[in-house]
């Protein structure tokens, strides 16, 4: 964490601007939904996993809000969710995660 006027502690995405986009791009992720754009959100997607694996402060809850709030998109079909369910760390390439497992969390969230 960065330490300011030597008694806060803030935490490490407080301190990368490159961070600071991770608000940006959440609200482009619900955008590219709404307006259907769903090409253009994988490639997003595949641009930006790195960072929120670095900085997102809950990638677990953002993607669980997105596969809710978005459940009845023409756009979040079964292979857009599955890339979503990817940015949580840990699950790029769904490394130590049955594939089968996967897929079914995608298509029935």
């Amino acid at each position: 964490g960065l330490r300011v006027a030597g008694e806060y502690v803030l935490p490490v995405y407080h301190s990368s601007s490159i961070a600071r986009m991770i608000p940006a791009f959440d609200t482009m992720i619900g955008r590219l939904l709404e307006v259907g754009r769903g090409v253009e959100l994988k490639e997003l997607i595949h641009l930006c996993w790195p960072l929120y694996h670095t900085f997102h402060q809950s990638p677990i809850n953002f993607v669980k809000e997105i596969l809710i709030y978005y459940d009845g998109c023409k756009t979040l079909d079964r292979s857009l969710r599955l890339e979503l369910v990817r940015l949580i760390p840990g699950l790029r390439g769904m490394e130590g995660v049955p594939q089968r497992c996967a897929q079914t969390w995608a298509t029935t969230c």
